[in-house]
């Protein structure tokens, strides 16, 4: 089961069965965060504000992987961690790094959800995201009806790399990017999320994203010029 609490990276990754997910084009020259409130509107049963949403663009900006969730489906205690938290992401971004250059259905097996992943091999990005809530362990009577499911809903006859168990979030690294790492039977997919991409991915409430963001500037502002004043001390010693 996904911690609702923050790892020692700072991120808290929630269960993917929460979210729907879509691909949504994106015009050039007009706000991608203005285009994706408007896509949801249109595509989600309530309007953006009673949603936990977020987005990764693909690497042309042309379309974006939005994923909503209805807010009233997280309890009180699951959020009250949320503020401390870096980041707020749904569990299924482990499986989007090495995008697949051939028709690939991506399937992880976890305590309490399976999660799928279909890529048509031309699209960074993929095509479908779907996932469900399980009984645990996850057995093949599970995987099946979900393979067949995301098959049947994109047409394609993809190949299906599987892999099993929770999420391991490394520590940010200097330029505050982090891994998503998932096992798989042959090989470790390891998924780098830049600092931009976590922050357009974060699914907590954008008016609450904003007056946090302007204080780590402010701070971040302050550290600076308290650093400066401190060299600047030094230096009329070292003078002196």
């Amino acid at each position: 089961m996904i911690d609702p609490f923050p790892s020692p990276s700072g991120v808290v990754l929630l269960p993917s069965d929460r979210f729907f997910v879509r691909l949504v084009p994106l015009a050039a020259g007009v706000a991608q965060a203005s285009q994706i409130s408007l896509a949801l509107e249109t595509l989600a049963p309530f309007p953006p504000a009673q949603l936990y949403y977020g987005w990764l663009l693909a690497p042309a900006g042309d379309q974006a992987l939005v994923f909503a969730a209805y807010r009233r489906r997280f309890a009180p205690e699951e959020t009250a961690s949320w503020e401390a938290a870096a980041a707020v992401v749904p569990g299924f971004l482990a499986l989007l790094g090495d995008a697949p250059q051939t028709p690939v259905i991506r399937l992880l097996s976890e305590p309490r959800t399976l999660t799928a992943l279909a890529w048509d091999g031309a699209n960074p990005l993929p095509v479908a995201v779907l996932a469900r809530e399980t009984e645990s362990p996850v057995g093949a009577e599970s995987r099946a009806p979900l393979v067949a499911e995301i098959r049947l809903r994109t047409g394609l006859a993809a190949e299906v790399q599987e892999f099993t168990g929770s999420v391991i979030l490394g520590r940010p690294d200097r330029r505050g990017s982090i891994g998503l790492e998932v096992a798989g039977s042959s090989r470790r997919l390891v998924t780098k999320v830049g600092r931009h991409e976590l922050e357009a991915a974060d699914v907590r409430d954008k008016e609450f994203l904003r007056a946090q963001r302007a204080h780590q500037r402010r701070d971040l502002f302050l550290w600076r010029g308290f650093a400066a004043g401190l060299i600047g001390l030094a230096a009329m010693l070292v003078i002196e």
